[in-house]
């Protein structure tokens, strides 16, 4: 399948790839492809300067982690395991805001009450999810409250990820900018 991407749709694929280092990026373009979100993406290679590149970077938004958590900007919440940074699960918000019949609370309301008991701490800025990123460790009773929660509460896909928070270590959350 082919696609038209604009130099700026471009520049965000590969910043999800690389993060923001300049030299990985100009070695991407030259290249003249990228694998990224189970898809191989290719372009004729690009000879960008070093002002150029860096002009077209500044556009992008950097990590900052003076950045406060604010879970009105969270957009998903990912599970991970202590080992890896692999997602276990992914909680979109508007899947896990569902709410089951004659239930008067979602979800969503169960991993943003996580948060509000213990405040997330700022992680990275990520250009694949397009959002900063803060980490909650789960304490062992924690983390089976919330799988229960999951079961009860979760409506299709997110009841169907109830089970991968039994493994998980936290919670990162995609907050938007």
């Amino acid at each position: 399948m082919r696609m038209g991407l604009s130099p700026e749709q471009l520049l965000e694929l590969i910043l999800g790839v690389t993060g923001k280092n300049p030299e990985r990026v100009e070695q991407i373009l030259r290249g003249g492809s990228v694998a990224a979100g189970g898809f191989r993406y290719w372009w004729e290679a690009v000879e960008m300067g070093a002002h150029e590149l860096a002009a077209q970077l500044a556009a992008f938004p950097e990590a900052d982690p003076t950045r406060p958590f604010e879970a009105a900007r969270c957009t998903m919440v990912v599970a991970e395991a202590a080992t890896s940074i692999k997602a276990l699960a992914e909680f979109a918000a508007a899947a896990a805001s569902r709410r089951r019949a004659f239930r008067r609370r979602s979800f969503w309301e169960a991993l943003l009450a996580a948060a509000a008991e213990q405040a997330p701490s700022y992680r990275t800025y990520s250009y694949a999810r397009r959002g900063d990123l803060y980490a909650l460790e789960l304490a062992q009773g924690r983390r089976e409250l919330l799988a229960e929660e999951a079961r009860q509460f979760g409506v299709g896909d997110v009841k169907a990820q109830a089970a991968a928070l039994d493994g998980a270590a936290r919670l990162v959350y995609v907050c938007e900018r």
